[in-house]
């Protein structure tokens, strides 16, 4: 997991890390045959938690849907 440096200094993108990397965790299985890249944008440093999860499980089912999987 990345975050770029337009995103602000290190502790800011270290959260952003964190928060992403739980919201994939609390998620579930990740197909493994895959590579997945998210970029954050801006609005992830004041989204709650909650917002990032639904995210991300959206984020999710479209490549579940894409790759042909139930």
């Amino acid at each position: 997991m990345t975050v770029g440096r337009v995103l602000g200094g290190a502790v800011l993108r270290n959260r952003v890390k964190r928060r992403r990397r739980e919201a994939v965790r609390l998620h579930g299985m990740i197909p493994a045959a895959m590579g997945v890249v998210i970029n954050p944008k801006r609005s992830l440093l004041t989204a709650g938690f909650v917002n990032v999860r639904r995210e991300i499980r959206r984020a999710f089912d479209v490549i579940e849907k894409a790759a042909g999987k139930p």
